[in-house]
């Protein structure tokens, strides 16, 4: 038996380099969290870069669990630039 379940991604979150540090991501993660409640939305996905450990630590304290994976591999790497 399956059960549809509504769900939310917030695909990306910026803050300005200025204005990091000052709580801004947690008030808008809070924000889009009582967004997605009020349309019956029954859990909230973001993405979060491998690298950007800041973002990650903020996440996991307002109760994001890892999900999933993903890998890449680019295959269509640029060729270098032909010497002048």
């Amino acid at each position: 038996m399956m059960v549809r379940r509504r769900f939310g991604i917030v695909d990306t979150l910026i803050v300005a380099a200025r204005a990091r540090r000052e709580g801004i991501a947690r008030r808008l993660m809070l924000a889009g969290e009582a967004w997605f409640r009020a349309h019956d939305c029954h859990d909230l996905q973001i993405t979060v870069w491998d690298f950007n450990r800041g973002a990650e630590a903020l996440y996991r304290q307002l109760g994001y669990t890892p999900l999933n994976r993903r890998l890449a591999k680019r295959l269509n790497a640029l060729p270098p630039s032909p010497a002048d």
